[in-house]
Parts: C-alpha cells; structure tokens; sequence
C-alpha cells in the first residue's frame, strides 16, 4: 500500500513538472537555462546604398534579444550591430538611420546608416561596407548571429559572430580574419560605432577614455587646437554639448589604463561600455562628433563616432587574426 502511494506520488510530480514546463516554454523560457530569443524580419524598407548584386530593399533584421536587450543586426548592408535597444527604457544605443540622406565625410560621400560595422572589406566606390551572408543559428543557439564575407581584392574572409550574453546587457563581437593565401598580408581594418546611449544625445552626454593625454584630429577651423598635438585629458569637450564645430580626437589603445570607452548620458542615466580585449591588436581610438549643430550637415546624426583601429594588422599565411569587443548597458 505504501508503495502503490509513492509511485502515485512520483506520477504526480512528473505531470506537475510537465504542465509546468508546458506553460513555461510559450514565454519564452527554456528547459536549459538559455533565455535568448530570435528572428528575423524583412518587411522594413532600407534605402539602397550601393549597385552592388543582391542588396534587397528590405533585407533581414536579425533580432536577438534577452530580458534585458533587444539586439538588431542588418548583414545585407554590413551592419554586424544596427541598434541595441535597452528594454528596461525602450532606448536606442546607436545611431541609426534607414534612409539615410547623403553625407559628406572627409571629402568623399556615404549613406550613413549608423549602428557598428567594419571598413574592412570595404566597397570603395560606393564607400560602404560589403554586403555579408548571415545563415542558421549554430547548433540552434538563439544567443548567437554569424555574419562573414569575402573580401575581392585579398580573398580575405572576414566571419562575424555576435553572441547576447543569456542574462546580463552585454554583447560580444567577434571578427575572425582568415588570410587562405601562401602569403602574409597586412590590412587597416576599423569598428566604427555610432554610440548614443539613451536614443538621443543631451548637451551633457559624456565620453569616458582611460588616458591622461589625447591627440587633436581634423578640426573644423581649428577650434580644438592644431591637428596632432598632444592636449591633456579631460577637455571641455568631452561633453557632446561643447562640440561648438565638427570634430576628432585620438588616443593610443596601448596606453590606455583599462581597455574600455564608455559613453554617459546623464538624462537617461544610460551608458555604453565598448571594451576590447587586451589580446587584440587594437592601435588607435578615434572619436568623432558633428556637436549640437549635426542638423545642419545633410546625413549627419547627433552623439558620437567611435573607431576603434587596428592599423597595419599582419594576417600570416594561411592563418587567422581575431579581433574582440564587448558591449554593454548600463544604467543607473
């Protein structure tokens, strides 16, 4: 008799546990602690950027999200990230633009579409990033986008994984560069980030660099200081609301005391923390702004421009360089 209640027990718990499971599974949870979700949508419309074969007018917009964010990446226009949306306040992190309008930047014109994407393999014609091939998540891991392409002139193969942490606001990015031929090659390669933090810059938006000194870049006019002097840090225009004309600053990533940029928004009290691994041959950062008058230049956006360099990378024959960063979302 005792026995016949156990086993009646067990039967009990077993349906209980299954019912549980049941209604858990449609919201989203998994059985084994993944709580990463993904899909796909292709009804947006992107204006096109190039003439380059198979740029679709509504490409993928891969999402990946978890309790926290919400990670869009659109591979046909060579955007490895095109916005993280912070859930907690329905926030944008990056800059972004479907259709952008034409922006004159360093004396050549681009369609800036914002997010994160690679100058390495670049379209030099139309200056934009090649186009990348995207497929099924591997081994059915919602946490993960894979991106890659082949760069034309070098056959260098440039593979892209974005993987969401399951539980916390952070997204790392990995870059694999595989040189196939039977000689070194050396390559610039650039992770530009348009970073506003809080889905619009306020005067008092912030960038936080690890130096004591930085060097003064192109500069409207000169209203920085001549370009390539040494200038201590902080600066006045270290808040986005002091950039009273176009401009950019530099810094050597080997000097820097931690290896990490965070960009503050104090009216959201939203941060985003870019950090890159100390084994990468990163070089230089360069940060770029149009200031408060970014409304003024046809195709600019407000915040700031972030990239991160490897200037003079070396790929060894037949092998494999890995670039890393890690992105993440703070807020208090």
């Amino acid at each position: 008799m005792l026995r016949s209640k156990v086993e009646a027990c067990g039967i009990c718990l077993v349906l209980m546990l299954g019912w549980a499971l049941s209604m858990l599974m449609p919201l989203g949870f998994c059985v084994y602690g993944q709580t990463c979700q993904q899909k796909v949508l292709n009804d947006w419309y992107f204006q096109p950027m190039t003439e380059m074969a198979g740029e679709k007018l509504y490409p993928d917009v891969i999402i990946i999200e978890n309790d926290l964010l919400q990670v869009l990446s659109v591979p046909n226009r060579g955007r490895l990230l095109f916005d993280i949306i912070h859930k907690i306040t329905g926030n944008s992190q990056l800059a972004n633009n479907r259709t952008p309008l034409p922006l004159r930047f360093r004396g050549m014109y681009t369609f800036e579409f914002g997010g994160v994407y690679s100058t390495f393999p670049w379209h030099k014609r139309d200056n934009q990033p090649l186009p990348l091939e995207t497929g099924e998540p591997a081994d059915n891991n919602m946490c993960v986008t894979h991106m890659w392409v082949v760069d034309p002139e070098t056959s260098i193969q440039m593979r892209a994984s974005l993987e969401l942490s399951p539980t916390n606001p952070e997204i790392t990015l990995s870059i694999d560069l595989h040189n196939p031929l039977d000689r070194d090659q050396v390559i610039d390669i650039g992770l530009v980030i348009a970073a506003r933090p809080g889905g619009k810059a306020s005067n008092e938006t912030e960038v936080l660099i690890p130096t004591s000194t930085v060097r003064i870049g192109d500069n409207e006019g000169g209203w920085m200081g001549e370009k390539g002097a040494e200038t201590p840090w902080p600066m006045p225009w270290s808040r986005w609301g002091n950039f009273n004309y176009p401009g950019a600053f530099y810094f050597d990533v080997s000097k820097a005391s931690t290896p990490e940029i965070v960009v503050y928004n104090p009216i959201s009290k939203e941060s985003l923390h870019i950090k890159w691994d100390l084994e990468a041959p990163w070089t230089t950062c360069e940060i770029f702004s149009w200031g408060p008058n970014y409304s003024k230049v046809m195709g600019a956006y407000d915040g700031f421009r972030i990239e991160l360099k490897a200037e003079g990378l070396k790929i060894p024959v037949n092998n494999v360089q890995r670039l890393k960063v890690t992105f993440r979302v703070g807020y208090q």
